[in-house]
Order: structure tokens, then sequence, then C-alpha cells
């Protein structure tokens, strides 16, 4: 007669190289599906920031592509800002409309759907502060001035403050050069 055979069945369970993967594929896809609420702000701050130096580069590189003077203005109440080029008198060209190089629509930029539009300061020689940096058409950041063909020139560098809550950024314009930093 034949002896019966032990059974040997593990145990029920999971061991722990099963729960060890188990946890870390839950990690990750939980790190990938709850993004972080606080790197969301500082996205749209930085994006916001980008989008004004990219029309303030835009009009620096149309005033000497075109050798017209070229501006761009800051509106806070509105949120938004406006790339124009200037008439003889100093005056936005209502002929005219600089148009953005992506859209191919007027470069009229609301900043409201990725930050707030704080202010927008340029102080030249000459004027009070302004909410608009204006480009010769060699590139140098000054404001229209008829009865000088140079300009009145920037007495410090401009900056324009944007915010998305608690964070906030800056862009400047160098005085001298144009320069466009954030």
């Amino acid at each position: 007669m034949a002896t019966p055979r032990a059974c040997s069945h593990r145990p029920a369970g999971f061991t722990l190289a099963e729960m060890l993967v188990t946890v870390a594929v839950l990690a990750l896809a939980a790190a990938i599906a709850v993004p972080n609420a606080a790197p969301a702000g500082a996205f749209a701050a930085d994006a916001a920031a980008s989008e004004v130096a990219r029309a303030i580069r835009f009009a620096q590189r149309e005033a000497i592509r075109t050798g017209t003077w070229h501006a761009v203005r800051f509106e806070v109440a509105s949120q938004s800002l406006l790339v124009y080029r200037l008439t003889a008198t100093g005056a936005q060209d209502p002929d005219y409309k600089v148009l953005h190089p992506v859209g191919k629509a007027e470069y009229d930029i609301s900043l409201r759907p990725i930050g707030q539009l704080a202010s927008a300061q340029f102080k030249y020689k000459k004027r009070p502060v302004n909410s608009y940096i204006s480009f010769r058409p060699d590139g140098t950041p000054a404001s229209f001035d008829p009865g000088a063909p140079a300009g009145d020139l920037l007495e410090q560098d401009g900056k324009v403050v944007l915010t998305h809550g608690d964070i906030q950024r800056s862009v400047s314009v160098a005085r001298v050069t144009g320069r466009v930093t954030f």
C-alpha cells in the first residue's frame, strides 16, 4: 500500500517582493496622475513672463527689420499687451497692424489665462514713468520724440512684473542694449 504524500502548499498571501513592486507601481501612478499644485503657479508665472519677453523681443526685431519705430504697450486694467508700429508723429499707426508671427492676427495678447500683469514701468530721461517700451529702427529702447531723431533714451532698466497667486516674475529690458531677461 502506498503512503499518502504530504501536501506542501504555500500559505495564502503575497511575498515581500510582490508587495514592494505593487507599492512602487501605485506610487508612480499617483505621482503622474496627481500633479502637485505648487509648481502649476510657477509654470503659469513663467509662461506669462515668457509671453511678455517674446512680445518685447519681437517689437525690437520688427523695428530693426522694417527700419521703423515699434512699441509694446502694457494695459494693467485689461491685462493685455499690444505690439504696434509708430507713425512719424509718434502715435500708434492705425493703418498698419503688427501681426503675431504664429497666429497671423494682430499682436494683441490677453494675459488673463496665464498670469496677472501687476505693473509695467519704463522711465525715460525726459518723460515720466510709462507703461510702454518703444524701439528705434536700430533696436535701441527709446521713447519717440519728434524733436530729437534719436528719441528719449531709457534712464534705467525697464521692468514688467507678472504674478500668478503669490508667485511673481519680472521681465527686464536693459536701458542701453534692450536685452530682455526674466
